[in-house]
């Protein structure tokens, strides 16, 4: 019987290669619905999804996290989008904490998969700020930003156009403050920026519109604007931007007049522009002109000259010509253009050419009110946010609370996983000194053994019964889908052990953690690599949480043809399978669903067979005579029977194979239910060598059956 030994190990006869799970590299951190959506996504598709524990994590964490903000960035406002990122942030750790899904090894696949927490720029205001932040500093009593108040401008809607005073030393400039006839020229911003640009090439580039925002340092001053200052309006010059009102009223359009075109190549392209308007007079003083500069066909580029006191000198000019034409559509330099087709500039490209002319020392001349140089986070506040991340991942590492209880509950696994081993080896052992003095004599000679003597013992914890596994349930197929596929085949009526297509339902009491989820790292990981691709199992659950019945189908993430017969041969064999370990489990045999499995599979391609119709039947048959599912002692004693002959089966399939049917003949016999006993040495057997177990299970059947016509024949003839 043992020369067959090559079909000890027959592959199974599906391709058993699950869809990968969700991948988080295509997403931003800071896309917070694309975020939550994959962590969703995430521990769903390991069957851990509980929105219940994570909307408690969360409300933890985001209580855990304003007092660190506030003690680390000191800021009265916090974009909502680094908020929500930092609070997504503790509410992943935590929660993987509680679900106790970190097993400690260097392939943990549940790390939070955007890296470190400081890719979030706190000043980022794309989604306004925080609420929540926002409420916890009012309830604390925390000063918050509050909207700034508009003011009315008072300009008139014609007004006449100013002169300044007499300038000395300037008579040679046609544009020169001392020429009482001059016309000053409105400070036209956008212009100045395409002279800017023009200066650094000599064909015309267009203006980049970038309109994201920067982080400013402002951003965390007590007294920083808000981000909503970005939309102000703009003023003619940045003295005015900074003396005047938070939020200073639109420019009313003044009447244009036209000033005689400059004689030089290197004038300003703003000297056809209009008077500027302002609320407020600029200063007296002697104001800053530029010197003229040689005649060039190309560009030329003047260097700014310091302001004096009270005074703004203007940006650097394009030496084009009066005739170029800006990439904005504007002529510069010609006599009555009003530049009404010209497109506006971003006012922050506005506010970086007004800062541009500012002194080297950063502060207007005559006021005390410092102009950044460049609105980017100062190394201030990057301090700040370094120190802010530094102690979010030490808050999430020092929950000492967590940590305590985890590492108790490990220590009392540890323990009892010990004391199961300690009592399988002292059983082992056992059977192994009955088995010596025996000496069972063969006539050929000794074989290798079933199992190798130095394989690692299979250990089963005591029964169960699992009310809360503590998992959400993968998806199901439509309700729609399976009733087509149970038509098409035609399965009979619903109802009684089958509720709905393709769901059986489960005894209340069964040890479903042991005997259906399984012990890997993905939830019916086992189950699901004996299963073809196209067809699922999940479960469903009663209000307390309860396992109440399996169901199975076409797998939900794929698309599938109803037309197809393989897929439709597939979903009849499993579902067969299914439900005659279901039946099985009613009795209260205590086989895991993913050995049955690949026991059945690996027949089913060994002898060329599929599981027949008449399994649905027994099942019927079955429900009725347990329909109150109250066998709950039987199946704990079952489980019990388990542990406690499974190391005496591993001594005996640890001997040569020539020795195995006599010893296992012996051990059936040998006391309690013969049936009991032979169900466990199948279970046990079939997880290694199927077919071999399948052979010796018919051929004990059969004397066992000879055994029992014979007592009969014997009685008749007794009372004969």
């Amino acid at each position: 019987m043992w020369e067959d030994t090559d079909l000890l190990e027959t592959p199974t006869i599906w391709e058993t290669v699950r869809h990968p799970p969700p991948s988080a590299w295509h997403i931003k951190a800071g896309a917070t619905v694309k975020r939550r959506q994959f962590i969703e996504d995430h521990f769903g598709f390991y069957s851990v999804w509980r929105p219940e524990v994570w909307s408690s994590c969360r409300s933890v964490a985001q209580a855990d996290l304003c007092p660190l903000l506030h003690k680390g960035l000191d800021a009265r406002e916090i974009g909502d989008v680094y908020f929500q990122y930092q609070v997504d942030f503790l509410t992943w750790y935590d929660y993987v904490k509680v679900m106790d899904l970190d097993d400690g090894t260097e392939d943990f696949e549940h790390g939070w998969p955007w890296g470190d927490n400081d890719e979030i720029d706190p000043s980022d205001m794309s989604d306004g700020i925080s609420k929540e932040y926002k409420a916890w500093r009012e309830a604390n009593g925390h000063p918050v930003s509050e909207p700034k108040q508009k003011e009315k401008a008072s300009v008139s809607p014609k007004q006449a156009p100013r002169v300044l005073p007499p300038a000395k030393g300037l008579a040679d400039s046609e544009w020169a403050p001392g020429n009482r006839e001059a016309v000053v020229p409105e400070l036209d911003w956008a212009d100045e920026v395409q002279d800017a640009a023009d200066a650094k090439a000599a064909k015309p580039e267009p203006v980049k519109r970038d309109h994201k925002l920067k982080a400013s340092a402002l951003s965390f001053s007590p007294a920083g604007p808000s981000s909503k200052d970005s939309q102000k309006p703009v003023v003619a010059t940045p003295l005015a931007q900074t003396q005047a009102s938070p939020k200073p009223a639109p420019r009313p359009a003044p009447q244009r007049q036209v000033a005689k075109p400059p004689s030089r190549a290197g004038s300003s392209s703003t000297a056809a522009g209009p008077t500027a308007t302002t609320s407020q007079a600029p200063p007296q003083g002697k104001p800053t002109g530029w010197k003229k500069g040689a005649q060039q066909k190309g560009p030329q580029k003047t260097a700014p000259q310091p302001a004096p006191q009270g005074q703004v000198a203007k940006p650097p000019s394009s030496a084009a010509g009066p005739g170029a034409r800006t990439s904005h559509g504007s002529t510069q330099g010609k006599p009555g253009n009003n530049n009404k087709g010209a497109k506006k500039v971003p006012l922050r490209l506005q506010q970086g050419a007004g800062y541009a002319s500012i002194a080297a020392s950063g502060v207007v001349q005559g006021s005390k009110i410092p102009v950044p140089r460049d609105p980017v986070v100062s190394k201030e506040t990057k301090e700040k946010v370094a120190e802010a991340t530094t102690a979010l991942k030490n808050f999430k590492l020092s929950n000492d609370a967590k940590d305590k209880a985890r590492s108790e509950a490990a220590q009392e696994k540890a323990a009892i996983e010990k004391a199961l081993k300690d009592a399988f080896r002292v059983r082992f052992d056992a059977e192994l000194a009955r088995i010596r003095e025996r000496n069972i004599k063969v006539d050929k000679e000794p074989l290798p053994p079933v199992w190798p003597m130095d394989a690692e013992f299979p250990i089963r914890r005591g029964f169960w019964p699992s009310y809360d596994v503590g998992f959400a349930p993968p998806r199901a197929t439509k309700l729609e889908l399976r009733q087509h596929i149970w038509d098409s085949l035609a399965l009979g009526k619903l109802g009684g052990p089958f509720p709905s297509p393709f769901e059986v339902v489960l005894p209340p009491w069964i040890d479903f953690a042991d005997l259906v989820l399984g012990t890997g790292s993905t939830v019916l990981g086992p189950v699901m690599d004996q299963m073809p691709r196209e067809v699922s199992i999940t479960w469903t659950r009663s209000k307390d949480g309860r396992p109440c019945s399996l169901v199975m189908g076409p797998c939900p993430e794929m698309n599938h043809n109803m037309n197809d017969k393989n897929m439709l041969k597939a979903v009849r064999t499993v579902w067969c399978h299914i439900v005659e370990w279901t039946a099985h489990a009613w009795y209260g045999r205590p086989r895991r669903l993913a050995d049955f499995l690949a026991t059945q599979v690996t027949l089913a391609l060994a002898m060329d067979a599929s599981p027949s119709a008449s399994i649905l039947k027994w099942a019927r048959e079955s429900w009725v005579e347990f329909v109150d599912m109250q066998d709950f002692p039987r199946a704990k004693e079952a489980k019990d029977e388990l542990i406690r002959w499974v190391p005496e089966i591993h001594a005996i399939l640890r001997q040569p194979k020539n020795h195995v049917e006599p010893l296992l003949n012996e051990w059936v016999e040998r006391e309690g239910d013969l049936d009991d006993r032979l169900f466990v040495v199948m279970d046990t057997w079939s997880v290694l060598a199927p077919i071999h177990a399948f052979k010796w299970n018919l051929e004990f059947e059969k004397r066992r059956l000879d055994k029992k016509l014979a007592e009969k024949k014997l009685a008749q003839k007794e009372q004969i």
